[in-house]
């Protein structure tokens, strides 16, 4: 009976053993070695921006370039904010690793002191550039009427007939910057195709305009819809 007894301890220690192994694994544990797997991961290279700043060149990282950048009124408080977008500089263009120069991130600090600190970072609002996606223009500017405003013009391959051509409006308030317009233009360049689409989000009105590029006989036509929908706050869509 005791020679059993002792059978079964070893048993369920041996059970026990196996099944702490299997848990420390998953947790990301080595046995004998408490490093996480979260150690492991490479740094967020937002986390490498400057919370402080006098220009944009001198928040970014090293290694990283400014695409586009504009200083304005965008809080109400009656001094310049400062907006950019910037992502790591890759030297060779004609490289095809486009995994380094895929992070491109937006940045908003607000004005205070002569200098700027650090509002918020966005890094996943645009889609990353590949050889099927490259930015022709991905520009920012504010406007008097505190509007952040990002213009986007995109060149598709595969021989694309048409690329994408729009900017988007933001307007911070509430807290946090909402997107209050759209516009676009864009056409086939094999039919001559064509439309403009305006869109008012505070008003809930949209404009449609079609026509034809090559062809002056086709009549242009414009649709106007209403809508109700509630503001979408910036970072929560992609902007292409």
């Amino acid at each position: 009976m005791k020679r059993k007894m002792r059978i079964y301890i070893i048993v369920i220690n041996i059970i026990l053993c196996f099944v702490l192994n299997s848990w420390s694994q998953t947790q990301g544990i080595s046995t004998g070695n408490t490093t996480q797997l979260s150690e492991l991961k490479e740094p967020n290279p937002i986390d490498s921006f400057k919370t402080n700043g006098t220009n944009a060149k001198d928040i970014i990282p090293e290694n990283w370039e400014i695409i586009s950048e504009a200083t304005g009124d965008l809080n109400g408080d009656g001094i310049n904010d400062l907006a950019f977008f910037s992502r790591k500089n890759v030297k060779g263009e004609e490289s095809e690793d486009y995994s380094e120069k895929s992070k491109i991130v937006l940045a908003i600090y607000w004005g205070k002191d002569e200098s700027f600190t650090q509002y918020k970072i966005y890094d996943d609002i645009t889609s990353p550039e590949d050889d099927q996606i490259t930015y022709e223009e991905l520009s920012i500017n504010i406007t008097g009427k505190r509007i952040l405003s990002i213009k986007v013009s995109i060149s598709l391959g595969f021989g694309s007939w048409t690329n994408p051509d729009f900017s988007k409006k933001y307007r911070y308030q509430n807290g946090a910057f909402y997107k209050i317009g759209y516009d676009s233009n864009q056409f086939d360049r094999g039919s001559g195709d064509a439309h403009r689409i305006s869109i008012n989000y505070l008003t809930g009105k949209k404009i449609i305009t079609t026509y034809n590029e090559f062809d002056e006989t086709i009549p242009q036509k414009t649709e106007k819809e209403s809508f109700n929908e509630p503001l979408k706050e910036l970072g929560s869509e992609i902007i292409f």
